[in-house]
């Protein structure tokens, strides 16, 4: 989706949607979600915050299969929010080090909503869920667009951790992947 950001606050963004994209199901791992009912939420009290990746961020990275990134155009004309997904087989998203991980971009919706945002303000928000507890992971990066004109794909994004922060316990969601052929 695409957006004017209306208004935020600390506990919630308005954006006034301007358009929305389909994505390329390639690269997108299907999954069924049932709802838990649970009488607390027990990432209220329990945020962690971290401005490097530890061993269990990088774990995360390493076998996520998808994620969201949201990327933000400034300029008063055009200024909008995007958000879409990335994703691939566990291992596609590469640690450099503990400040910085990558991924090879590949083509989508051919719409490149995300990486004209980059171009032109080069941060990011990412979101993780770890499908099997729950929790959901922010992260904000500045980036780096590395042209590869040579490769299989065009791009790679270089990702730099300027704060991560962890919810466990986020989700009162309990997931099953549907296996397809990607």
């Amino acid at each position: 989706m695409s957006g004017e950001l209306i208004s935020a606050s600390d506990s919630r963004l308005l954006i006034n949607i301007k358009q929305a994209f389909g994505n390329c199901p390639k690269h997108i791992q299907a999954r069924e979600s049932t709802f838990i009912e649970t009488t607390s939420n027990e990432c209220i009290n329990s945020v962690e915050t971290y401005t490097h990746l530890n061993a269990e961020s990088k774990v995360l990275l390493m076998q996520a299969d998808t994620f969201f990134i949201s990327s933000y155009h400034p300029k008063a004309l055009h200024r909008a929010a995007d958000i879409s997904h990335r994703g691939g087989k566990p291992g596609f998203i590469k640690i450099e080090s503990d400040q910085s991980f990558s991924f090879n971009d590949y083509s989508g919706n051919n719409m490149y909503m995300t990486l004209g945002n980059l171009y032109t303000h080069p941060f990011a928000g990412l979101l993780f869920i770890n499908y099997a507890s729950g929790d959901v992971w922010q992260f904000q990066c500045k980036t780096e667009i590395i042209e590869t004109p040579n490769n299989q794909h065009k791009r790679q994004l270089k990702l730099y951790v300027e704060k991560i922060r962890k919810l466990p316990k986020a989700l009162n969601l309990s997931w099953r992947t549907i296996d397809r052929e990607r």
